[in-house]
């Protein structure tokens, strides 16, 4: 397998990458440092994203009256 591009791990994050790819992602990750690195920044990012956007969110919401 050739190094997972970014955009990928961000599809494995949010759901879009079914379990055959999934699987071969994360074995060629657990023996490429390079692709492992990227997978945690990605996740980090995503989970970041992931909570601007809920509590971004949470602020907008109009109480009821």
């Amino acid at each position: 397998m050739k190094h997972v591009a970014p955009h990928r791990w961000a599809d494995l994050w949010a759901g879009r990458v079914d379990d055959t790819e999934r699987v071969a992602m994360e074995r060629h990750a657990e023996a490429c440092p390079q692709c492992a690195r990227m997978r945690v920044r990605v996740t980090r990012a995503s989970d970041s994203f992931a909570s601007i956007k809920s509590g971004s969110e949470r602020a907008h919401r109009r109480p009821n009256t």
